[in-house]
C-alpha cells in the first residue's frame, strides 16, 4: 500500500527553546489524528542567533501529516482539482486537530504561559505560498519527489468585520483621540478590562466573555447595592444575615429598580434586560446546561456592550454617594 506525506513549514512563535544538538531535532512530537499521524518538528536555527543568545526566541519547524495507507479520495483530490477542496479541508482539519493537541500539550505540561503568540493558522494561511508562516504545502507518496499543493478556496465575499464602516479609524475619531488623551479621559479599570471583554465576544469566545463580563457586573452591583442598603438605613449587621441572598440576579432585578427612581430606572432598563440575559447564558454555560453552539454570538456581545452601559452607569452613581 501507498504512503503519503504532506509537509509544510511553521513557526513556533509562542515559546523559545534552549539549545539543542543537532540530533535533538530528529525527535518530533507525533500525533494521530483522523487515521494520520502527524509529526511537529523543530529545526536548527542558521542565522546565528541561538549561538549567540543562547536560546532560540522564535523556534520554526514544520509539520509532516503522513497516511499509511493513503487515502484514495485525498490522493485523487491532490492531483485533480475538480476534487481538491474535498482534499483541502481534510488535509487542514486533520492539522487543526492536531496543533490544538500541541498547543494543550504546551499548556498543561509545558506549564507554558504567555502561548498567545502562537496561534493556529487559518485555511487561507495555511494554503498561501510564502505567506508570514513561510512556505506552501508539499505532498510525495512512497518518497517521490514533493508536489506542490495550491488548492483554490473559495473566496469570502464578506467583508472582514474589522474594515466595516464603523470600525474604521476616521480623521474625525483621530483628532476625538486627541482631545481624550489631552483630558485624560481614559476608562477606569472596571470598564477597560470590560471593552477588552467585549473584543472577546466580537471574536467569537462568547463563553469566556459572558462569564468574565458577568462578574465584573456583579462585582459592581455588589458594591452599589451595599451602598444603597446602607443610604437606606440598613446596617451592617442586617446587611451581613441578609448577605447570602444579595445574588446577581436580587441585585440586578430587585435592589437596583428600588433604589432608583422612575426616570433613572428607564434610562438603563434596556441594558439591564441584557445583562439579565448574560447573565442567564453566563449560569448556562457554567452549569453546563446549554454549550457554546447553541448560543448566538450577537447575544453575548449584546450583553457585554450593556455591562458596559451598565458599569459606567454604577460608578457613576458610587462616586455620587462617596
Amino acid at each position: 500500500m501507498s504512503k503519503l506525506l504532506i509537509k509544510r513549514k511553521i513557526d513556533f512563535s509562542g515559546f523559545g527553546t534552549s539549545v539543542w544538538l543537532d540530533k535533538d531535532y530528529e525527535t518530533p512530537l507525533v500525533f494521530h489524528v483522523d487515521g494520520a499521524k502527524v509529526s511537529f518538528y523543530l529545526e536548527k536555527d542558521t542565522s546565528g542567533i541561538v549561538s549567540r543568545l543562547k536560546i532560540n526566541v522564535m523556534p520554526k519547524g514544520r509539520v509532516e501529516i503522513l497516511y499509511d495507507p493513503a487515502p484514495s479520495n485525498i490522493v485523487k483530490g491532490l492531483k485533480s482539482k475538480t476534487s481538491q477542496l474535498g482534499a483541502a479541508n481534510t488535509i487542514y482539519s486533520v492539522y487543526k486537530k492536531a496543533f490544538e493537541k500541541l498547543e494543550a500539550i504546551l499548556i498543561s505540561k509545558g506549564n507554558q504561559k504567555f502561548l498567545f503568540l502562537m496561534s493556529v493558522m487559518s485555511e487561507g494561511e495555511f494554503y498561501r505560498e510564502r505567506g508570514f508562516y513561510g512556505d506552501s504545502v508539499e505532498w510525495s507518496i512512497d518518497s517521490a519527489k514533493f508536489v506542490k499543493f495550491e488548492p483554490k478556496l473559495p473566496k469570502n465575499r464578506k467583508r472582514n468585520p474589522m474594515f466595516k464602516s464603523d470600525q474604521l479609524i476616521t480623521h474625525a475619531k483621530w483628532k476625538k483621540f486627541q482631545e481624550s488623551a489631552d483630558n485624560k479621559d481614559y476608562p477606569s479599570d472596571e470598564l477597560l478590562e470590560l471593552y477588552r471583554i467585549r473584543n472577546k465576544s466580537y471574536m467569537q469566545d462568547s463563553k469566556t466573555a459572558a462569564i468574565e463580563a458577568s462578574i465584573i457586573s456583579e462585582t459592581l452591583l455588589r458594591e452599589y447595592g451595599l451602598k444603597a442598603l446602607k443610604s437606606q438605613g440598613f446596617s451592617n449587621n442586617k446587611i451581613k444575615r441578609i448577605k447570602d441572598e444579595l445574588t446577581f440576579n436580587n441585585l440586578l432585578n430587585v435592589i437596583l429598580p428600588l433604589s432608583l427612581s422612575k426616570s433613572e430606572f428607564s434610562k438603563i432598563s434596556s441594558s439591564v434586560t441584557k445583562v439579565d440575559n448574560l447573565r442567564k447564558v453566563r449560569n448556562d454555560f457554567v452549569h453546563g446546561n446549554k454549550s457554546s453552539s447553541e448560543f448566538e454570538s450577537s447575544e453575548v456581545a449584546e450583553g457585554t456592550e450593556a455591562a458596559i452601559r451598565l458599569v459606567n452607569f454604577l460608578k457613576k452613581k458610587i462616586e455620587e454617594n462617596d
